[in-house]
């Protein structure tokens, strides 16, 4: 074949070859040129391990806007199950599901219930004090949906990305309804599960 021809007279001065430069430049070069294909193959799939975190956690924030009834532990433990399904992750996911309240006349949020899993706490009044410059603006009265999902992500090699916890971070609107409850919270009392 005509394309070959080339390459192959190519390799073939390359071992007839007695100067020794190439191979003292091959020897120099390659170990570098190895550094940098993991390198760059360890950073690019820790960008697709966050890519799918962060689908993953948007699918989430999903399905809590559209619910119109009231979700349970049952609920928030198929919600885990779906992250562990779409993180596809050896390790543990960890997740927090909050509702918060926005109160127009004090402009602050107030904490509606919040639930974790994976071995993550649940939010807590204090906690939202501390991220509310996150949260965006909102409504008198309107509650968000605040998921946040963290997983371990071990880096197939040394070169490139180290180890690191991938965190996500998202508020939802309410789609259909005015409020999302959950039958553990329903008299505005936050706990932990």
């Amino acid at each position: 074949m005509q394309i070959f021809h080339p390459l192959q007279s190519a390799l073939s001065r390359f071992r007839r070859g007695e100067a020794g430069g190439l191979s003292i430049e091959s020897i120099l070069t390659l170990p570098t040129l190895a550094w940098a294909l993991l390198a760059c193959f360890s950073y690019f799939d820790g960008l697709r391990q966050y890519n799918i975190n962060i689908k993953a956690a948007h699918t989430m924030g999903d399905l809590l806007s559209r619910e119109t009834q009231v979700v349970d532990d049952d609920y928030i433990d198929g919600m885990h199950q779906v992250l562990k399904f779409l993180t596809r992750s050896a390790a543990e996911p960890r997740m927090r599901i909050s509702v918060v309240a926005y109160d127009g006349s004090d402009d602050t949020f107030d904490l509606v219930w919040s639930e974790a899993r994976g071995g993550q706490e649940a939010l807590t009044q204090a906690g939202l004090n501390a991220i509310k410059g996150r949260l965006p603006m909102a409504f008198g009265g309107s509650q968000l949906i605040v998921v946040e999902t963290s997983i371990d992500h071990k880096a197939p090699f040394v070169f490139g990305l180290s180890d690191r916890t991938l965190d996500n971070f998202l508020v939802t609107r309410l789609r259909f309804v005015s409020q999302l409850n959950h039958e553990d919270h329903m008299d505005g009392n936050t706990g932990t599960s």
